[in-house]
């Protein structure tokens, strides 16, 4: 019993730690949504963001995540950063994959 409950565990925890290389655009964009700080929650570009993703429109989920992110002035993570590039390698739009691996560099600097 103890055995399959620590299974259980591990399982949960290793799903939660799925890199977003595996993962599809909305889902990805659906994990970067969840994870945006409170403040942000309220924001015009976050409550579009979720609407275009309930309505699949993944590529104008994208680019209004990081609208979000530039109007607010702030730095956002790396890992913000890096899995928004990533979905927007998977959707074929470099633009916005160029963008965010830029948003990248800025933060190390």
């Amino acid at each position: 019993m103890l055995a399959a409950t620590l299974m259980n565990i591990f399982s949960i925890f290793k799903k939660s730690k799925a890199k977003s290389s595996d993962l599809t655009p909305a889902a990805i964009l659906r994990l970067r949504q969840e994870q945006v700080p409170e403040f942000y929650k309220d924001s015009e570009k976050f409550k579009e963001s979720k609407e275009f993703l309930k309505h699949n429109e993944w590529g104008l989920a994208l680019d209004t995540l990081i609208e979000m992110a530039d109007e607010s002035g702030d730095y956002f993570s790396e890992d913000f950063w890096f899995d928004l590039a990533t979905c927007a390698d998977k959707m074929q739009m470099t633009q916005q994959a160029d963008y965010c691996r830029q948003q990248i560099i800025r933060n190390e600097k």
